[in-house]
């Protein structure tokens, strides 16, 4: 389940999606330049909801610097939001290029999306501006556009988990991937993020290698921007 109507507004909704998408194409280097929507409505929004919707899809759009070019609308038992994608790049950039001696990078740190999952899910509150970044995050998935992975070797966006993605990259290089816990420590968003688990009571690493949907690009390369957070070594799997 991508969204719920009861934690989520129509405008996060439609950042939300089209921002999915977008990291897509942004996942292969590329630069998306048309959206298709599809979208299934019950009958039952009102007007100031489906209007809301269309903003926060045109806003998250102008964000990728993309245009929305066309669609479709449709009535259903449940709202249902398809976006097609279209983009282009110099250089598409796969998951099977990485090689021995590469950093593994990260564009910013994983895991806020999977702890504003688990603040909804426990109605934990609190004023910090690492909770209401955490919920941001979970409700509205912040895309580093401007991360410039040109010189990358491999390169993919975490939608599922940085554990599933680094294996699919790491299996098709034919390489193993290794990370080093203490260069994730150092990460200035570390500390923020550690205090929301130490308050949840969960373990901030199951966030930061098996939460999802952040789509936060994962890079291998030599001296690119971000952060890096290990290496990849000779053998298989991480």
């Amino acid at each position: 389940v991508h969204f719920r109507t009861d934690w989520s507004s129509a405008f996060e909704i439609g950042r939300k999606v089209t921002a999915a998408n977008c990291a897509d194409v942004l996942a292969m280097s590329g630069t998306t330049d048309y959206l298709l929507v599809a979208v299934a409505l019950t009958g039952g929004e009102t007007m100031q909801w489906i209007t809301d919707l269309a903003r926060g899809i045109k806003y998250e759009a102008d964000l990728a610097g993309a245009h929305v070019v066309g669609g479709d609308i449709s009535r259903a038992k449940s709202v249902v939001i398809s976006i097609t994608a279209v983009g282009s790049t110099v250089k598409a950039i796969a998951r099977n290029g990485a090689k021995v001696g590469d950093g593994i990078y990260l564009s910013s740190l994983t895991g806020w999306s999977a702890a504003g999952l688990a603040i909804m899910e426990s109605k934990f509150t609190s004023a910090t501006d690492a909770y209401a970044r955490a919920v941001g995050e979970f409700k509205s998935p912040t895309i580093d556009y401007g991360f410039d992975a040109t010189r990358a070797s491999a390169l993919c966006d975490i939608s599922d988990a940085l554990v599933i993605q680094a294996t699919q990259m790491a299996d098709s290089s034919k390489v193993a991937f290794k990370f080093d816990l203490s260069k994730i420590q150092s990460c200035s968003e570390f500390v923020e993020l550690e205090s929301l688990s130490r308050a949840l009571e969960i373990d901030i690493w199951k966030w930061i290698f098996a939460g999802g949907e952040d789509h936060v690009l994962l890079a291998t390369g030599v001296d690119l921007p971000g952060l890096l957070i290990g290496e990849v070594i000779a053998g298989t799997g991480i």
